[in-house]
């Protein structure tokens, strides 16, 4: 059994922050998130991106944790008993 999963997890993309200049405002900067930040095979900026964040199973993260999009998408189910387990620990 592999062992719990405790990461960062990404909200949905909110793909770009941008400064907006000149009399017909146009786009001086972007900045797209890190691949790593957006869900595996989302493309992103225009198609040059693509996620590859891959979320753990729902049974691998501790029961009760929260997290996916907004962090509330999935909830864990990994009880004690089986942390200690995975963890190798015994009774």
């Amino acid at each position: 059994m592999a062992a719990p999963v405790a990461a960062k997890f990404a909200a949905p993309i909110t793909p770009v922050r941008f400064r907006l200049s000149g009399p017909g405002y146009s786009v001086s900067s972007v900045t797209y998130p890190a691949a790593t930040d957006v869900r595996s095979g989302v493309t992103y900026g225009g198609g040059t991106y693509t996620g590859n964040l891959t979320l753990p199973a729902e049974s691998t993260v501790q029961s009760g944790i929260h997290f996916g999009a907004n962090g509330s998408q999935y909830t864990g189910t990994l009880a004690a008993a089986s942390r200690a387990v995975a963890y190798g620990f015994s009774h």
